[in-house]
């Protein structure tokens, strides 16, 4: 690292290095078992991801991988994530929400079904392929949670200022999830359908109201059914409240003595309202003139704070059919014999219980084989076809892309190949007010915490090879949104103001729902992905890929003492090109990531990569006699994909970008605080010596 230059450089460089190690032993002191298991972790996205050093150690906060996954928590909204766990969880091992959802897909924006459906997927895909990270994303659920009239109208997003303001957020936030999945499901018409994966699952519009709903009613009266049990504060035992529900109700019905016509098959109560010591016992019985039910206690949520001024920490408890206890904290995940134990000296309250009927009558989909029910059904047969025909589409705009004859073409190569095809694949994003906390002035110590930002997808790139030189333009989408946008980080992502707006963009624009159906029809086809960085691509792009089906160059071209160089790098020395001169390209880097793979190829096949790699590595640069001209390339689409654009000034020094997985604005921002200008964007000079050096530094 150079630290040549004028003025108090060095001063800022050593200040920085001390705040940086200050960071280190900070996180360092956070360890499973120092402090509280049960309280409150860092984000996932600041700890579980670092710009530098060795790469996260899962297995010690998660040695159940296998069976359970994180989500992450790293938005003021995850709060609302041990909901979502204990619907994933419920009813081992048929679990049923699980498999309807699963199934689940259809063109109304803000479906919730269709998020559970993302996040469901994303789980069980971690969990069935090794070396898969155990976190699943949720941004876009709680995106659309967030958006939905139901909870906008409650302020169920507003945080909460004291223990039982979060239980009754909690409380409601619980019933209105199961409110708004009845209602996506039994309005959902046939010209919203986007597949026939569901078929198979009787009644499937009422399916919400079939497995939760308590059928309530008289010899005329007829009600809803009810989807939650509410227990009441002054209760001593826990089935208290379907007496005080029938209580409630028998004002409506105008004299009429109500009954309880039909238990569901898994009961949902909400409790303690007011953080009371009421606990559900590990059965439920209710007994009735010609039958009797027994349910069994399945997951919980669990409150843990420290006094009634403390909003607490939310946690997930799994009761498995093996008898074992597991206790969920966002990506924490352990067993525990006694779960008390595990929250440490802080109060801990049952404030929501998912129970399920024994001998639960399951629809016939159930019967088959349970192996087979793990496995997640393909999308390829009904998302396929959206690269031919995007019914997501928000806005048409410029000239056909692709030659349809010839895409059609690929995507039955993609079906019928033998040997998986590759797919070159590179993604652009934003950083959207949302979840991207900001102070007024960067300060040195707020430069040196490095903190990751959340990105919203605004581009996804996608090449076709089966060959050398086939290098066919398979995808080029821009992502409407109608988020907030805090910066555009345009030199690095080549996005601009208005670019995914509706009204103003020159590209066509899809849904991010319609993205993530086409990079999901292409993981269920078995390709393999190729490109720079791809663990954040496919992070910000929210769906899981099989380790097996990931070629990462920037793991690839990795020398013997772990040094990672960027893309630039290495398309210089290694295929002589000139890439991200100007703004960043996603066309451009996805086939950049192709060809060093195919060089990557050439050199192991002739033994000689190691000694390239190294010899590029040290600064010698690649031999002469290992660079060749390039080859002719097919390509399905003639010329740019997107109107070019120039970036006047010096191009931005290989050393400036040589990690992609550190967030543009923060290099943007530390640059301009430490070089004592505002928090904007640099303008297209290259930056002044101090804020090179500290640039360097944190890609240390």
């Amino acid at each position: 690292v150079s630290t040549q230059s004028t003025g108090d450089t060095s001063t800022a460089a050593e200040q920085l290095i001390i705040l940086k190690k200050e960071l280190k032993l900070k996180e360092a002191k956070f360890r499973p078992g120092k402090l509280s298991q049960c309280g409150k972790l860092h984000e996932a996205l600041q700890l579980c991801f670092p710009v530098t050093g060795p790469a996260f150690e899962w297995d010690r906060f998660n040695v159940l991988s296998h069976r359970f996954v994180g989500l992450d928590n790293s938005l003021p909204e995850s709060w609302i994530t041990p909901i979502i766990q204990c619907l994933y969880h419920v009813h081992e091992p048929h679990y049923p929400v699980r498999r309807a959802l699963v199934r689940h897909f259809c063109h109304r924006p803000l479906c919730v079904a269709c998020e559970l459906s993302v996040v469901f997927s994303n789980m069980l895909s971690a969990a069935t392929n090794k070396g898969a990270t155990p976190l699943a994303q949720v941004s876009s659920l709680l995106s659309t949670l967030k958006r939905r009239p139901e909870f906008a109208s409650e302020g169920i997003f507003v945080p909460a200022e004291n223990r039982d303001e979060m239980v009754s957020k909690l409380h409601r936030a619980q019933i209105l999830i199961l409110e708004c999945l009845n209602s996506d499901l039994g309005e959902m018409t046939e010209q919203d359908r986007l597949d026939n994966l569901t078929e198979g699952i009787p009644e499937y519009k009422r399916f919400i109201s079939k497995y939760f709903g308590t059928d309530i009613g008289g010899d005329t009266v007829v009600m809803d059914p009810l989807l939650y049990i509410p227990v009441p504060a002054s209760a001593t035992v826990v089935d208290q409240g379907l007496a005080h529900i029938l209580k409630e109700l028998e004002g409506a019905g105008g004299g009429e003595k109500l009954r309880i016509n039909h238990l569901p098959p898994i009961l949902v109560l909400v409790m303690n309202p007011e953080h009371g010591a009421l606990e559900p016992p590990p059965s439920l019985k209710f007994s009735r003139k010609t039958d009797s039910f027994c349910y069994t206690l399945r997951c919980c949520v669990i409150h843990i704070t420290e006094d009634e001024d403390d909003v607490g920490n939310l946690v997930t408890q799994v009761r498995g059919i093996d008898g074992q206890t597991t206790l969920i904290n966002d990506y924490l995940i352990f067993n525990v014999d006694n779960e008390s134990s595990a929250f440490g000296l802080s109060a801990h309250s049952y404030a929501i219980a998912y129970y399920s009927l024994e001998g639960m009558q399951l629809s016939p989909e159930h019967d088959e084989n349970l192996q087979a029910q793990a496995r997640l059904p393909s999308t390829f047969p009904f998302a396929g076809p959206l690269f031919l025909k995007d019914t997501f589409v928000v806005k048409e705009a410029g000239t056909q892309l692709h030659d349809m004859e010839e895409l059609e073409k690929v995507m039955i190569d993609i079906k019928r190949l033998k040997e998986a095809p590759l797919v070159a694949f590179d993604a652009e994003y934003v950083v959207p007010r949302w979840g991207n906390p900001r102070p007024e002035a960067y300060t040195m110590e707020y430069a040196s915490q490095m903190r990751r930002s959340h990105f919203l997808l605004a581009r996804v790139s996608l090449l076709l090879s089966t060959k050398d030189t086939d290098e066919r333009l398979l995808l080029d989408d821009y992502i409407a949104t109608d988020e907030d946008i805090a910066d555009y980080v345009s030199l690095y992502s080549g996005i601009h103001e208005g670019d995914l707006c509706a009204d103003e963009s020159p590209y066509k624009l899809t849904t991010a729902k319609a993205v993530y159906l086409k990079m999901r029809a292409l993981v269920d086809a078995g390709v393999k992905f190729v490109g720079h960085g791809l663990q954040q691509d496919f992070r910000v792009c929210n769906i899981q890929v099989p380790p097996s089906q990931i070629i990462d160059t920037l793991d690839l071209f990795t020398n013997e003492t772990g040094k990672k160089m960027a893309l630039k790098h290495l398309a210089t020395h290694f295929l002589g090109e000139s890439v991200q001169e100007g703004e960043h390209d996603s066309i451009e880097d996805a086939r950049t990531a192709l060809r060093l793979y195919r060089k990557y190829q050439e050199l192991t096949a002739s033994g000689e990569f190691e000694d390239a790699i190294n010899s590029v590595a040290s600064g010698r640069g690649l031999p002469t006699h290992l660079v060749k001209g390039s080859q002719p390339r097919q390509s399905l689409a003639s010329g740019s994909a997107s109107p070019a654009r120039t970036v006047s000034g010096t191009p931005t020094p290989v050393s400036l970008v040589h990690n992609t997985a550190t967030p543009p604005s923060m290099i943007q921002k530390a640059a301009a605080a430490v070089a004592g200008g505002g928090g904007g964007t640099p303008g297209p000079k290259s930056p002044p010596p101090q804020a090179v050096v500290v640039l360097s530094l944190i890609h240390i």
